[in-house]
C-alpha cells in the first residue's frame, strides 16, 4: 500500500483521489507548482491563531506535503441529513467569514498563485475558491475548518462567498437536489449571505458558475484521469443548462414536460440517464435538436450501514420504463435513437440464471476497503498504478467482486457475473416481449 505500516488512504475528493493519506494524526498530500503560495497561507493562519484549517508540518521522504489531521467529519455523498440542515449551512457561512477575517493582513504579492479569479473580483484577499462540501470539516453539526487549498488565490469577500453560497445552497435544477431541499434554491443561499454578513452592496448577482467549470474543463482538456471521467457530464451541463430551465419548456402533462410544438418531425432521438438519485429521459427532433420532452422518476438509496451505499436494480428498470413511456407517447412518431447514460461504476451480481441476487454496490459505497488494502498489498500499489492507471479505490469492481467472494458462505447462489446497469436494459431488451424475468419487472 505505501512504505509506512499505519498509512491509511483517505476518500474523497477528485484531484488528488488515491493519492492523500493519514499516519497518525498528520496528513500526506502531493505538491503542485502553487504548494510554496499554499505553505505561506497555512503559516499565516497558524500566525494569527485561525483554528479552522490544518497546520503545515514539513514535507516527508516522498516529497509529500505533510499537513496536521483535522478530526471530524466532511460531507461526502450520500449526504447524511446533518450536511443538508440550515445550521450546517449557517455555520459554513461563519467560517468562511472567520477564514476571511483572520486572512485579510495576509501579503500575498510575493506568490504564485493558482488560476485567477475574473478580474472584476480580484483583489488582496486570498479565496479559498473550493469551500466545497467535501472540504469543509464538522464536528457534530457545525462547520470548524476549512481544507484543501490547493485553489486558493487572491479575490474578494464576495466571490468566495457566491462559489460558497453556490455549493452549499445548492444553485442547480431542482430534479438535482436533494428532495429536502426543493423549492428552496432562493432561500438558502439568502440564509448563508445573512449568516456570513455581505453587506446589501455586494449582493449583485456574481457569475461564480462558469469560472468553476472552466476549472473541470481545462482538467479535462488537460488529460486529467479522474476529472475526465466524472467531469465531463458536469462540464457539459454547465455548459448548456438543465432542460428544466430552458426557456423552451412550456408546460407540464403527466409528469414530463413537453414543449410547444412545431412542424410534425420525421423523427424522434431519446435520451435515457439512469442517475444515483433517480432515471431521468429526454425526447429530442432528431434534425433540429429541438427538446420535445422530459421526464424524471426517483428511486430509493439504501444506506444499511454508515458510509454503505446501495440500490435496487429493479427500481432502475422500473424508473427507466416509467419515464421513457412519458415521453415517447407522442402519437405518430418514430423513436429513431435511444442513447444511454448513467451514474459511475456499481456491481450488479448476477446468478447463473442471470438473476439479481443482492442489491447493487454503488461507485460511492465505501466497505471494501480492506479489500482496496489486500490489492495494494499483493499487487504494490506503485505497480497497480503503473499497470492501469488507478490506484485500488472503493468505488471499483474488483474490491466488490473481492468481498463478495470474501462473503460467500453458502447462504445465496455463487454469482456467476457481475453487470452494469445499461448491460440490464440490454438483457431484458434481448428477450421477446413479455418473457423478462420477474425480478426485473
Amino acid at each position: 500500500m505505501s512504505g509506512h505500516p499505519e498509512e491509511e488512504l483517505l476518500y474523497g475528493g477528485i484531484t488528488n483521489a488515491g493519492l492523500v493519506s493519514r499516519i497518525g494524526d498528520t496528513v500526506r498530500r502531493p505538491q503542485r507548482p502553487t504548494s510554496p503560495a499554499t505553505h505561506a497561507l497555512l503559516g499565516h493562519l497558524e500566525r494569527v491563531g485561525f483554528e479552522g484549517a490544518p497546520r503545515l508540518l514539513g514535507v516527508d521522504d516522498r516529497s509529500r506535503e505533510v499537513r496536521s489531521f483535522v478530526p471530524g467529519e466532511a460531507a461526502i455523498a450520500p449526504y447524511a441529513a446533518w450536511a443538508l440542515s440550515d445550521e450546517a449551512l449557517v455555520s459554513v457561512a461563519q467560517l468562511l467569514r472567520r477564514y476571511h477575517d483572520a486572512v485579510d493582513s495576509f501579503d500575498a504579492t510575493s506568490h504564485d498563485w493558482p488560476q485567477s479569479v475574473p478580474a472584476a473580483f480580484r483583489g488582496s484577499l486570498i479565496c479559498h475558491n473550493d469551500p466545497n462540501l467535501e472540504n469543509v470539516i464538522f464536528s457534530g453539526d457545525r462547520a470548524v475548518a476549512l481544507i484543501d487549498f490547493d485553489l486558493a488565490s487572491p479575490g474578494s469577500a464576495v466571490w468566495d462567498v457566491a462559489c460558497a453560497a453556490r455549493l452549499w445552497a445548492p444553485l442547480r435544477d431542482e430534479s438535482d437536489m436533494p428532495g429536502q431541499l426543493r423549492g428552496r434554491s432562493l432561500a438558502r443561499p439568502r440564509t448563508f449571505v445573512d449568516a456570513y454578513g455581505l453587506p446589501q452592496r455586494d449582493r449583485a448577482p456574481v457569475h461564480a458558475h462558469d469560472w468553476c467549470y472552466d476549472i473541470v474543463r481545462d482538467a479535462v482538456a488537460g488529460g486529467h484521469e479522474k476529472f475526465g471521467r466524472t467531469g465531463a457530464k458536469a462540464v457539459e451541463s454547465g455548459r448548456t443548462g438543465r432542460g428544466s430551465n430552458s426557456p423552451r419548456t412550456a408546460r407540464r402533462c403527466g409528469g414530463a414536460r413537453h414543449v410547444d410544438r412545431g412542424a410534425k418531425l420525421m423523427g424522434i432521438l431519446m435520451g435515457l440517464d439512469v442517475g444515483t438519485s433517480g432515471a431521468r429521459a429526454v425526447a429530442m427532433d432528431s434534425e433540429t435538436g429541438e427538446l420535445r420532452a422530459e421526464a424524471a422518476a426517483e428511486y430509493e438509496l439504501l444506506m444499511p450501514r454508515p458510509g454503505w451505499s446501495e440500490q435496487r436494480p429493479a427500481d432502475w428498470w422500473a424508473a427507466s420504463r416509467a419515464v421513457l413511456a412519458k415521453v415517447a407517447r407522442e402519437p405518430g412518431e418514430e423513436v429513431i435513437g435511444l442513447g444511454l447514460t448513467g451514474q459511475m461504476h456499481g456491481s450488479v451480481f448476477l446468478d447463473a440464471g442471470d438473476e439479481v441476487i443482492r442489491p447493487a454496490l454503488l461507485w460511492n459505497d465505501q466497505r471494501t476497503w480492506r479489500q482496496c488494502e489486500q490489492i495494494d498489498e499483493r499487487v504494490g500499489r506503485e505497480e497497480l498504478v503503473a499497470l492501469t492507471g488507478n490506484p485500488a479505490l472503493t468505488g471499483f469492481q474488483a474490491p466488490k467482486i473481492l468481498r463478495r467472494s470474501h462473503l460467500r458462505i453458502g447462504r445465496r447462489p455463487r454469482p456467476r457475473a457481475v453487470g452494469h446497469r445499461r448491460s440490464l436494459l440490454r438483457a431484458d431488451r434481448r428477450r421477446p416481449r413479455g418473457q423478462a424475468r420477474a425480478r426485473r419487472q
